[in-house]
């Protein structure tokens, strides 16, 4: 849900020996992570929490309803038979010069960030539907539950790096093992088949 998570799951999983510093151009899911959508990620969790203000919840639940209309805008209106969010994926298009146009433009700072919220998404929605599907796949892995302790000498064909680093490591889970730095897809495979023959 945001860097900090990123950060202590490097932390637990890298194994960090040196000043940390983490590049947000690193982390996983970062067409996810971004700045514009922070408050959609985050201010429902801060609500629970009790952390959020009722003036904030209230101009939160504003700029969504903003959002849910410029995205059913931008998917009704065309132009050339084609909708706006259809142009909008062209990286010839300016979309600043072409909401201005066609919309407008924007009224108030927070209406500006719902836009610029929805264009982010109509832009990148290719490759955020790709990440998506990643981190469901992830979600799987995460279910996978590596026993406490596992005497990691006892899988066959893995390799001595890896070995190595999920023994120090002791991961609680097969998606994080495959978070850890060195370890590759196929020692993720062999794993799997070792859990799979022991009925794990």
């Amino acid at each position: 849900q945001a860097y900090i998570g990123v950060m202590i799951d490097d932390l637990v999983t890298k194994g960090i020996d040196e000043p940390y510093r983490m590049f947000t151009s690193r982390a996983e899911y970062r067409l996810l992570l971004r700045s514009d959508n922070a408050d959609s990620r985050l201010t429902p969790l801060g609500r629970r929490w009790r952390l959020v203000s009722d003036e904030r919840w209230r101009r939160f639940r504003h700029k969504r309803r903003q959002t849910r209309r410029i995205r059913a805008e931008l998917a009704g209106r065309d132009q050339n038979g084609r909708s706006l969010a259809q142009l909008l994926r062209r990286p010839d298009r300016d979309e600043g010069r072409l909401l201005a146009e066609r919309l407008d433009g924007a009224a108030d700072p927070g209406e500006q960030a719902a836009w610029q919220q929805v264009v982010n998404d109509i832009r990148y929605a290719g490759y955020i539907a790709k990440q998506q599907r990643l981190v469901e796949r992830f979600q799987q892995a995460e279910k996978i539950r590596l026993p406490a302790n596992l005497d990691y000498s006892l899988v066959e064909h893995l390799r001595c790096e890896a070995r190595e680093k999920l023994t120090r490591i002791q991961p609680a889970n097969l998606g994080q093992a495959s978070r850890i730095s060195g370890i590759n897809p196929a020692d993720i495979t062999v794993l799997m088949v070792f859990l799979r023959k022991r009925g794990i």
